[in-house]
C-alpha cells in the first residue's frame, strides 16, 4: 500500500499550509533571507542565508510530496470522471 492509494484532502490541506502558509517553509525561508540583507556582521548574515537555504530545501521536499499527490490524481478514476 502506497502513500497515495486514496484521496486524502486533509493531508493535501496540511501540505499546502506547510508549503506556503503563514508559518510554512516558504515564509520562513524568505524571512531569513530578507533579514540577512540588513545584517552588517558577516557571520550573522552568512548564518541567516544558510538557514534560508535549508528552508528552501524543505520547500523542495514538500513540493515533491505535492507532486506525488497530483500524480496520484492524474492516474485515478476520479480524474477521468470530471
Amino acid at each position: 500500500m502506497g502513500a497515495f492509494d486514496e484521496p486524502n484532502p486533509r493531508f493535501a490541506q496540511l501540505l499546502l499550509e506547510q508549503f506556503g502558509g503563514a508559518t510554512g517553509e516558504l515564509s520562513a525561508a524568505l524571512q531569513y533571507w530578507v533579514q540577512s540583507f540588513y545584517m552588517e556582521d558577516a557571520g550573522i548574515k552568512d548564518m541567516l542565508q544558510d538557514m534560508a537555504t535549508e528552508e528552501f530545501s524543505h520547500v523542495e521536499m514538500i513540493g515533491k510530496l505535492s507532486n506525488c499527490a497530483i500524480n496520484w490524481l492524474r492516474t485515478s478514476k476520479i480524474w477521468s470522471i470530471t
